[in-house]
């Protein structure tokens, strides 16, 4: 439905605490993967990809937008994701940090937070999907 009519986008994310939901959902720190956090992290992909609006809104007072999608993205850095399904998750939570960072208010969310100041580990330790958080930085 978003795809065809983006606008809906924001009627969803104004007139509920979905977006509140989905990043609750997606920065869950699970020991093992969970489909339900790749749903949410699709759903929250999208939303964010579509609208302006909604990436303004992950910097709303109590939302914690990009501190949440960073803990999602946490616990790839020593670790690449296991699986087609734990890949795609973890790709849809760099998404979802691409969209976010477009937005200023954002990206000074992120660089007050870990986003920016972490060590860059041993050339051997770089795992594909380090990689990609590095690069994002």
């Amino acid at each position: 439905m978003i795809e065809i009519k983006p606008a809906l986008a924001d009627v969803i994310v104004g007139q509920s605490n979905l977006l509140k939901w989905l990043l609750k959902r997606v920065a869950t720190r699970a020991k093992s993967f969970h489909p339900n956090r790749l749903y949410a992290s699709e759903i929250l992909a999208m939303l964010l990809q579509s609208s302006t609006p909604n990436q303004q809104a992950l910097a709303a007072d109590g939302m914690g937008g990009v501190d949440s999608l960073l803990v999602a993205a946490a616990s790839y850095k020593k670790k690449d994701p296991v699986g087609d399904e734990e890949r795609e998750l973890c790709e849809n939570i760099f998404q979802c940090l691409c969209s976010a960072l477009m937005q200023p208010v954002n990206r000074a969310e992120f660089r007050s937070s870990e986003g920016i100041g972490e060590p860059i580990p041993p050339r051997e330790q770089i795992t594909p999907c380090l990689n990609l958080w590095w690069h994002w930085h």
